[in-house]
């Protein structure tokens, strides 16, 4: 990271320790079978969901220098925090599996719910926190989670519509910066339905009818190792760090 800026690198420590704390916080929810609140959750989550510390990567990879009065400001803070909500949400959905002839239409691409309720693993997961406040069933949690998701989009372009001036040169970092979280909501998105990972063999058929099976419950493994979450993020990581010369190159094709 010998290219990064200095301002990028710390908020990349920053937002990494951020995440470490919420996961520990998530493991210890999630061995007492804690479903938190919407409020509590989407709190914790924002830490949890590990797209805070890529975000920075943004800035580092682009070689981006955004002073705190520029990173700060409302406008940018607010588009930051609305692309990591746009993840978190649509990563809390969705099943591979037949239960019976039960299944579900999927509201705005939300994957990974399936997965974790099959594996006894769905406290902490958005759809399971508004069938507990809300009181109301899968569906109509699926339902609400992309109305949710939907205002969230339309408050993201309505930020990024009313941002200042900060003159040329910071404007053109910013503008490359906003483009790097919409290519990050738009990748996750694109990477959710086009591999394995949470509708295995299925995916395809996901893709193309937005509905799924839901997946049967499995038994509960008796002894989990909670860093065990942490290894594909560090594997990323590690991966990052060992190819960052050459992302800008590659950032830029992969945005056209």
């Amino acid at each position: 990271m010998s290219t990064c800026p200095s301002i990028a690198k710390q908020r990349w420590i920053d937002t990494l320790d951020d995440y470490l704390d919420a996961t520990v916080r998530e493991a210890q929810n999630r061995e007492q079978g804690t479903v938190l609140g919407l409020k509590d959750y989407i709190d914790l989550r924002r830490g949890n969901s590990g797209v805070y510390p890529t975000f920075a990567l943004i800035e580092c990879i682009l070689e981006l220098n955004l002073e705190p009065e520029v990173f700060d400001h409302p406008a940018l803070s607010n588009l930051t925090r609305l692309a990591g909500d746009l993840v978190m949400i649509s990563n809390v959905s969705l099943p591979v599996m037949h239960l019976g002839e039960r299944e579900l239409t999927i509201t705005k691409d939300m994957y990974s719910y399936n997965k974790e309720q099959a594996a006894g693993h769905s406290a902490n997961n958005f759809i399971t926190v508004v069938m507990a406040e809300r009181g109301v069933g899968l569906q109509e949690a699926f339902n609400f989670a992309g109305g949710y998701f939907e205002n969230q989009v339309k408050e993201f372009l309505e930020w990024k519509a009313n941002m200042p001036s900060w003159g040329p040169k910071i404007d053109d970092a910013v503008s490359q910066y906003v483009s790097g979280l919409e290519c990050w909501v738009a990748g996750n998105m694109e990477w959710s339905l086009s591999t394995h990972r949470y509708f295995g063999e299925s995916v395809e058929e996901v893709r193309r009818t937005r509905r799924v099976a839901l997946r049967q419950r499995v038994k509960k493994q008796n002894f989990e190792l909670p860093f065990v979450k942490l290894l594909p993020f560090l594997v990323a990581f590690s991966a990052t760090c060992y190819l960052l010369p050459n992302l800008p190159q590659l950032y830029v094709r992969l945005s056209y």
